[in-house]
């Protein structure tokens, strides 16, 4: 799934990612903290209801109702 697809994404996989939100798009060099805690992978797209996280020696999973409100305050930090 293209970065560009979506008006607002999270995304971090590896070593990079993007923080987009109304179309802004801010390339991400580290890891985003979710919840206080840094994450090993991420993809959150609120507009088709993908909600993906996975933490330091932990399968993906999806989002709690807490992390996805910390990931929409990380997105409205970057806007």
């Amino acid at each position: 799934m293209g970065d560009d697809l979506y008006a607002t994404r999270l995304r971090w996989y590896g070593y990079s990612g993007c923080a987009k939100l109304h179309g802004y798009h801010v390339a991400l060099t580290e890891p985003p903290a979710i919840c206080g805690s840094i994450v090993v992978a991420l993809d959150y797209i609120p507009e088709v209801g993908v909600r993906q996280i996975q933490r330091l020696g932990e399968p993906m999973s999806d989002m709690t109702a807490d992390e996805v409100a910390s990931a929409d305050a990380l997105l409205r930090a970057v806007d």
